[in-house]
């Protein structure tokens, strides 16, 4: 076995192991007694559990019974942990259930643990007991103090990236926000202006109707106006024919007075013939001539008759073009009056026309003016998320300053570390000169050096 510690040993130098290591493979080979030494502290040569049961039965030999059986791997791990932290108080920092997850410093940490129980159980035996109990608290303190101060710090490292993934998840939102407002505003201005294009289509729809309106309505006014006319010129005529009637009238009040006038004469001449009977003689000499007279009275009668009768067919016949002229009038006049109703029913159709056109154009000022304020507000707030990104951007600068700076920290901090590693590396190239005192018996000496290097190991595992 002097031989296979020996191997270990020179193996571990070989390696570039450091000599506590090449000493904690020695310690670990005189205890397990293998044929096969064992070389390193990878966790697949300890997964299986029997080096953590031939290191437990070497420190405890009636731990395990011949007659228990421990088949798999992982009830021998914590078979062998529970009895170690039961019998030695050694706890059980190692992983069960995922060992690979370990690391080779880890299972260094916990056989170092083995060796100190050891070394206080062998210090035990002499008359340092609250020496060795004292030093343990001690130690344990340090060790509580450094994992606290861990904890601390992994919690702070734990706290800064939190709210660095906070603020970035609230900027991955912000700016989701920012797209889904950008594409409604989008969405709300291409209705807007689709209502605005469809209101103008129909107001100059409406328009055009309108001016369709407006011209029949001036149409409308050029037929009144040219009836009106018509009205005009028939009135005229009907005080021509009124005019021709008055001279008719007086033309046959010329007529009765020359028939009266006649009549006069005709009583005159009777009553010369009854004078002139007196005078036979003169009037068979007259009658001849008071015959043709009379033959010519009978015949200007006659004319002055048919001059009457042609003359009251003239007035016959103008009354009745009166009448057909005052019919045609009055056709005219009612015609006027429909026309003249309907000119008012269009102008009141204009006049609503137009009502509805200027509640169109105060409808639309109104959405105009209410879509000027729908834009203005989606310009405010679209420049209130920038004022928001940018403050947002400001944020993750001064977050990214402060990782930075915690970054700068934990490299100060690892180069502190590294700076105590040397040291203790210096250390433990003391100790492990001072290991050929510890073979020679001095367990005191071997206690302390132990001790220093059960430090380093929890340091090292902690950082």
């Amino acid at each position: 076995m002097a031989t296979a510690a020996a191997t270990t040993t020179t193996a571990a130098k070989a390696a570039g192991m450091p000599a506590t290591l090449g000493f904690l493979l020695q310690w670990v080979n005189e205890k397990v007694k293998r044929t096969h030494p064992v070389d390193d502290f990878d966790p697949q040569t300890w997964s299986d559990g029997t080096l953590f049961v031939a290191l437990v039965r070497a420190m405890k030999p009636d731990a395990f019974p011949d007659g228990c059986a421990l088949t798999a791997a992982t009830q021998r791990l914590s078979a062998c942990f529970s009895l170690a932290e039961q019998e030695f108080g050694i706890p059980p920092v190692l992983s069960v259930d995922k060992f690979s997850s370990n690391t080779s410093e880890d299972i260094t940490a916990y056989i170092t643990e083995f060796v100190h129980n050891e070394n206080l159980a062998k210090l035990g035996k002499g008359h340092n007991a609250k020496a060795i109990a004292l030093e343990k608290q001690k130690l344990e303190a340090e060790t509580a103090y450094l994992q606290k101060k861990i904890a601390e710090q992994k919690k702070q490292q734990e706290e800064k990236e939190a709210r660095i993934t906070a603020l970035h998840k609230q900027q991955e939102e912000l700016q989701a926000e920012n797209e889904q407002q950008e594409r409604q505003h989008a969405a709300q201005a291409a209705a807007t202006a689709e209502e605005a294009r469809t209101i103008d289509q129909r107001a100059a729809q409406r328009r055009e109707e309108l001016e369709i309106q407006l011209r029949e309505a001036e149409e409308l006014r050029h037929k009144q106006e040219e009836t009106m006319r018509a009205a005009h010129a028939l009135e005229e005529h009907r005080q021509a024919l009124a005019q021709q009637e008055e001279m008719a009238r007086e033309q046959a009040q010329d007529l009765q007075r020359v028939r009266e006038e006649m009549c006069r004469q005709i009583q005159q001449r009777a009553q010369e013939a009854q004078q002139l009977q007196l005078m036979q003689e003169e009037a068979q000499r007259r009658e001849a001539e008071e015959k043709q007279r009379r033959e010519e009275a009978g015949r200007s009668l006659a004319e002055a008759e048919a001059r009457s009768r042609a003359l009251a067919e003239r007035q016959e016949q103008q009354r009745r073009k009166s009448e057909a002229m005052a019919k045609m009038l009055a056709e005219r006049r009612e015609a006027m009056e429909r026309k003249q109703k309907e000119l008012s029913t269009l102008q009141q159709q204009r006049k609503d026309i137009e009502h509805g056109l200027e509640e169109m154009r105060s409808k639309k000022q109104a959405e105009e003016a209410a879509l000027k304020r729908e834009q203005e507000n989606l310009t405010r707030l679209v420049e209130e998320n920038d004022k928001r990104v940018v403050q947002l951007k400001q944020t993750g600068e001064m977050l990214k300053g402060e990782v930075q700076k915690s970054q700068q920290e934990c490299e100060h901090e690892r180069e502190r570390l590294a700076t105590e590693k040397d040291k203790n590396e210096k250390l433990l190239q003391q100790f492990a000169k001072e290991t050929c005192l510890v073979r020679q018996g001095s367990l005191t000496k071997q206690g302390n050096l132990l001790r220093d290097h059960r430090r380093w190991f929890v340091l090292k595992r902690t950082y």
